[in-house]
């Protein structure tokens, strides 16, 4: 009898396994059933602040100038008489598409551009700020801004198109270059690439965005949350519900007053 007595214990454990696993199953049948829905539900919330919350513009040079339509439009340099298309972009995930090769390479520093309002004494603090993102090895450029309830982003490569992003908004909307002023540029934490920025633009940004408020939400603390994300990623942390928020809030009285209308 004693030579039974291990297979009698191994089919013990196992009848107490499957016993144990008959109970896990509804379980596990019920979480199978939530997570497509959850999952859906995810995509769906991802889709509509890409559509709604994200004005997005992709600048390329082309041979000649085409058809403008509601969504694509032409530059010609009056000096260069390079062409650039201007395309608006209707997005509905993240544009990982436009950026071929650059989306995994790492985007090396920032620079902050603030124009000063019209009708007011120069660098009060007063002023619409937007930031350019330089990514290391390649000539392309982001440009992002926040005005009213959107997120502005423009995407483009070469300095004919850096020029546009410089001169005009996402909207096509002129700046005032004349009272615009280019801060010191910085450099980014390692590790910071443009798939990481999409998803940074994704999570926290998009669960974090609010209106647009003057006093509290405007075009400088987004800039402020952007550059605190570029040079200090760990400014973002997580909630109970494993959600990313902003660490990183206006610390200066100069942001609880100003921004852009």
């Amino acid at each position: 009898g004693i030579p039974l007595l291990q297979p009698l214990s191994s089919l013990v454990a196992l009848l107490h396994f499957t016993g144990e696993c008959a109970k896990l199953r509804p379980m596990l049948l019920a979480e199978q059933e939530t997570k497509p829905v959850e999952d859906a539900a995810k995509r769906e919330q991802n889709a509509l602040w890409w559509k709604y919350g994200v004005f997005c513009v992709y600048l390329q040079e082309v041979p000649e100038k085409g058809e403008e339509s509601d969504v694509d439009r032409f530059f010609e340099h009056k000096e260069t008489s390079v062409v650039v298309k201007s395309t608006m972009l209707q997005l509905e995930e993240m544009p990982s598409a436009y950026f071929g090769d650059t989306l995994h390479k790492q985007i090396s520093s920032f620079t902050e551009m603030r124009q000063d309002w019209s009708m007011l004494p120069r660098g009060m603090v007063t002023y619409h700020s937007f930031t350019f993102l330089w990514i290391d090895g390649s000539d392309m450029a982001i440009c992002l801004e926040r005005k009213s309830n959107c997120c502005e982003m423009m995407i483009g490569r070469g300095p004919t198109c850096l020029g546009i992003m410089k001169d005009f908004s996402a909207m096509m909307r002129p700046r005032n270059a004349s009272r615009c002023s280019e801060l010191p540029i910085r450099r980014c934490a390692a590790g910071i690439t443009v798939a990481r920025l999409l998803e940074w633009m994704q999570g926290p940004l998009a669960n974090f965005w609010g209106p647009y408020s003057l006093m509290g939400d405007n075009c400088q603390h987004f800039s402020d949350n952007l550059h605190a994300f570029l040079e200090t990623p760990q400014a973002a942390k997580r909630t109970s519900d494993g959600e990313m928020m902003f660490e990183h809030r206006p610390t200066s009285q100069r942001d609880l007053w100003f921004g852009c209308l």
